[in-house]
């Protein structure tokens, strides 16, 4: 599906924060759905000089980093609420989470477990939305993501 224009499953203009002056990329999902940000966040938070070392933004995470685990913790809130808010509109079977990241099994867990939460904190939700299956990408496909943005990073 690509629309009139090539531009439909641009998720990342979704916004996330209507009462914004939508000037702010942090108020669109491209912002905070963006796993490369998340991983920047918790290695600041850890004072790593190298912000793109993933390997160590999730150490910290399992090894239950309190600041590490907060700013996960809201990431994946923010995915399973663009998941929730595709959902009421296509009402998928499966959401396939890809990237890199993906293979990283503690996201979709916690992924799974915000969106349930969802529908549990939201008695209408939960009847009405039947949640979708959520998986990680399989064999390679997670890294055409990650080579998709090295790429796009060669150009500039």
């Amino acid at each position: 599906m690509h629309g009139s224009s090539f531009q439909a499953g641009e998720l990342r203009w979704m916004i996330t924060n209507q009462e914004a002056r939508l000037k702010e990329m942090a108020d669109y999902t491209g912002a905070r759905c963006s796993a490369v940000r998340m991983v920047e966040s918790v290695n600041q938070e850890l004072g790593n000089e190298d912000l793109a070392d993933s390997l160590a933004a999730f150490a910290a995470i399992k090894s239950v980093n309190e600041e590490a685990g907060k700013i996960f913790r809201q990431y994946c809130l923010d995915v399973a609420v663009m998941i929730l808010n595709l959902q009421t509109v296509i009402n998928g079977e499966k959401v396939v989470i890809g990237g890199g990241i993906s293979a990283q099994e503690i996201l979709i867990e916690e992924i799974r477990r915000q969106f349930g939460e969802i529908l549990q904190d939201n008695p209408i939700l939960g009847q009405q939305v039947i949640p979708p299956e959520i998986v990680a990408a399989k064999n390679d496909t997670n890294l055409y993501g990650a080579l998709f943005a090295l790429l796009q990073g060669m150009q500039k």
